[in-house]
């Protein structure tokens, strides 16, 4: 089991940091189009925006993982271990969860500094994005549930238009 979490994070470990670097895309955004956020609602639909965009680059990521184990000498390995491919498939379980929870921390941490700016430049913004985010994250967790079997089982190619 050690050797399958050292193998995911020695291989996707780039994969792992640009989803942490995905949570700050809503402050990317918001210096891009700093000029814009004049009040208080542009400030929260410039934070949206920047939700549903690291979101997906998020789920890019997650799925990305899942690219390097394709090869038949790899199946061939995985079934000869003690843990099989059921224990292949819950560490890529765990990995995709644990890079949604990285997204979600990063982002909620670019919210607050956010909200921090804003207070500083004297607006009051909620810091409701939390609020979508979380329910976001759970409907990618549902996605992810149906994309990696369908991925493992009929390939890439296939799977994945």
């Amino acid at each position: 089991m050690t050797g399958f979490v050292y193998k995911e994070l020695k291989q996707n470990l780039r994969y792992i940091l640009l989803t942490v670097v995905s949570g700050f895309i809503p402050l990317i955004v918001l210096i891009m189009f700093r000029d814009s956020g004049e009040t208080a609602s542009d400030f929260q639909k410039l934070l949206e925006i920047g939700l549903i965009g690291g979101l997906l680059l998020a789920g890019g990521m997650e799925m990305a993982v899942l690219n390097g184990d394709d090869r038949k000498l790899w199946a061939y390995f995985v079934s000869s271990t003690s843990e099989g491919y059921k224990g292949f498939l819950r560490v890529k379980y765990e990995m995709i969860f644990v890079m949604s929870l990285l997204f979600l921390t990063s982002f909620t941490l670019c919210e607050q500094l956010i909200t921090a700016i804003a207070a500083d430049r004297g607006m009051m913004v909620e810091s409701s994005a939390s609020a979508i985010a979380v329910p976001l994250v759970f409907i990618q967790f549902l996605l992810r549930s149906v994309d990696i079997p369908l991925f493992y089982r009929f390939g890439a190619k296939r799977a994945i238009p």
